[in-house]
């Protein structure tokens, strides 16, 4: 057996065939000796230990310490190392020095609930990689020390008894592409005081606590284009993603996910998306949904989450906010549209229909608001919920005012809301209305007020009260 010319090409060096020390492919003896012998006989020339396709049983750990050493089968499907003991299977590096340009290729790793972990990396670092590694079963399935600048592909870990993966202590710049991580009985992936770690492209499915848990003193975690399915349910406390107290930085981006409850027939829309326990800067944004129910929560933010955003939540879901912080904020529905308000006097003109103005941008995503001319122009057809507060001042004893919508490009009254009439002990009365109509794109609209007051004054001043907030909900 020899290694293909695809496999050969990816690293220079010798190549120790673990057959040629005596490795026995058929899985009945042990080839723990004969393959740390081909480890060993590389410790001067660097190079491969290559494994052909078969099943090697082993009954004590495999272990290199020597940068530039790789450990390489014929595909996860072929090539299968049967951890037959309590130790862990694969462990790389001394936790001393850095272990660089090191991979392990091409094998599935298989355990029972008593042996140890499937790859454990003692500062796995600059060059290293795992590429179309299977490990099923186990304590937990790969677990990183201080792994820096190393990139993780392809790589599947099944029915562990804890946690999936096990990102630990300053295992910085790593990447995690196209993995998937299902039945963990922990955490199906979990983070820990670590920096500029990526997730993306990878699945998480029916892991029994947090399918992603990010934890204590990590900055710069991003979790992107994911599919998560099987979440715990709400009550349980966990989430798809769980960002613990003192983690900073987080972007949980453009994933999907399937509320459906864990376990393969578990019920639809209990699980929580995202939860923020005590993290700072936690963005959520333009993921997709699937499962949604009433008891569905789908983003939790609880009494120390502090400069989070959420945003782009399905109309109908459950948000928890406990913050004690005021630097949350949450959008619930398609999108928000327009929030606007004005920070000063307005000038309102006696027996005329006049602008209610909000010259004061704060959110507009779509670039649909005018400051100047207080109007909002819609880009997309729809059915807008449009609130409007105003207020005026020194009112005399018959004024009224009232507030309408306006489609201002063809010149006509939409809608008319709350009226006030004079004659009481009110003079700086304020009102509100929310108006729901149906908008179309292009067209310009504005809420105004008209004015009638008794005195025939040229002018009545408004208040600073004045604000306007303009959602699509249909």
């Amino acid at each position: 057996m020899s290694l293909t010319k695809a496999t050969y090409s990816m690293i220079q060096g010798a190549v120790a065939n673990v057959l040629d020390f005596g490795a026995d492919p058929t899985g009945v003896a042990s080839s723990s000796a004969a393959i740390q012998s081909a480890i060993d006989s590389l410790a001067t020339s660097k190079g491969i230990v290559f494994l052909p396709k078969g099943t090697y049983r082993i009954t004590a750990s495999l272990t290199n310490t020597v940068s530039g050493v790789s450990l390489i089968g014929e595909g996860s499907a072929a090539t299968i190392i049967n951890n037959d003991h309590t130790g862990d299977a694969i462990v790389f590096g001394d936790a001393v020095n850095e272990l660089t340009q090191c991979r392990i290729v091409g094998i599935k790793v298989q355990g029972s609930i008593t042996s140890g972990r499937g790859f454990y990396g003692k500062i796995f670092g600059s060059q290293c990689e795992l590429n179309d590694v299977y490990v099923n079963s186990g304590s937990v399935g790969i677990q990183l020390d201080t792994c820096y600048s190393s990139k993780y592909h392809n790589v599947w870990v099944k029915s562990t008894v804890s946690h999936g993966i096990f990102v630990n202590t300053q295992s910085h710049a790593t990447v995690f592409s196209s993995c998937k991580v299902q039945l963990a009985g922990g955490n199906g992936m979990r983070i820990r005081g670590c920096y500029d770690v990526l997730v993306c492209s990878s699945t998480f499915e029916f892991n029994q606590i947090n399918q992603i848990n990010i934890e204590t003193s990590c900055r710069d975690i991003s979790v992107a284009d994911n599919y998560f399915e099987g979440l715990m349910p709400y009550a349980s406390g966990y989430a798809g993603v769980y960002v613990n107290t003192g983690a900073n930085v987080v972007s949980v981006r453009n994933n999907f996910f399937d509320a459906t409850q864990t376990g393969i027939s578990g019920a639809d829309g209990t699980g929580t998306f995202l939860r923020v326990d005590g993290g700072s800067r936690v963005e959520y944004k333009k993921n997709g949904y699937e499962s949604i129910a009433a008891s569905q929560h789908h983003v939790i933010f609880q009494s120390n989450a502090d400069l989070c955003v959420a945003t782009d939540l399905p109309q109908g879901c459950t948000y928890l906010n406990q913050s004690s912080n005021s630097r949350i904020f949450v959008d619930v529905g398609d999108e928000i549209g327009v929030s606007a308000y004005n920070s000063s006097a307005i000038t309102y003109t006696n027996s005329s229909w006049n602008a209610c103005e909000a010259t004061t941008e704060l959110y507009d995503p779509k670039n649909e608001w005018n400051a100047s001319t207080s109007q909002f122009t819609p880009k997309d057809y729809g059915v807008y919920s449009w609130f409007a507060v105003a207020g005026v001042t020194a009112l005399g004893a018959t004024a009224n005012f009232t507030l309408r919508l306006y489609n201002v490009t063809d010149s006509f009254e939409i809608a008319k809301g709350q009226n006030f009439s004079g004659g009481g002990s009110i003079t700086n009365p304020i009102i509100s209305c929310t108006f729901t109509e149906f908008l179309e794109p292009g067209k310009q609209y504005q809420v105004q007020l008209y004015l009638s007051d008794s005195t025939n004054r040229q002018s009545v001043s408004g208040q600073s009260t004045t604000k306007q907030v303009i959602k699509r909900v249909g």
